[in-house]
């Protein structure tokens, strides 16, 4: 379960075992990657967060396909950046059906986010 602090009406909707680096480091460890209705974010043992993207800063969520490295999730980001991450099922294998699952779950948030009428301001 995740140590970071929640904001309020945040849930957690999925979590799963990410292979990343931290920024200015070169070797990849693998840390808690957590889905929620507001952000994505992964953390080490400690609950320093390595990376935490809100959904509303996400403009789609892309499979990275390597043959060699098995698949990333792929953030692209509305500032025109992107980031990378993988699903592990252990410490050497990639999980591609959860890869696939994430990059479904946010892109369908995102769809569902950006269809939803404007709420007009009370008077």
């Amino acid at each position: 379960m995740t140590q970071v602090i929640l904001g309020p009406g945040e849930a957690v909707k999925k979590q799963a075992i990410a292979k990343t680096r931290k920024p200015n480091e070169t070797l990849y460890w693998d840390y808690l990657a957590t889905m929620t209705n507001k952000r994505i974010f992964a953390e080490d043992q400690l609950g320093t967060l390595i990376f935490n993207f809100y959904i509303k800063d996400i403009d789609r969520a892309e499979i990275n396909k390597s043959f060699w490295k098995g698949n990333s999730v792929q953030l692209i980001l509305r500032n025109g950046n992107d980031f990378m991450f993988k699903l592990m099922k252990d410490s050497i294998y990639v999980d591609e059906v959860a890869t696939q699952v994430w990059v479904n779950t946010i892109n369908q948030v995102l769809l569902v986010m950006r269809n939803q009428m404007p709420q007009s301001p009370m008077r």
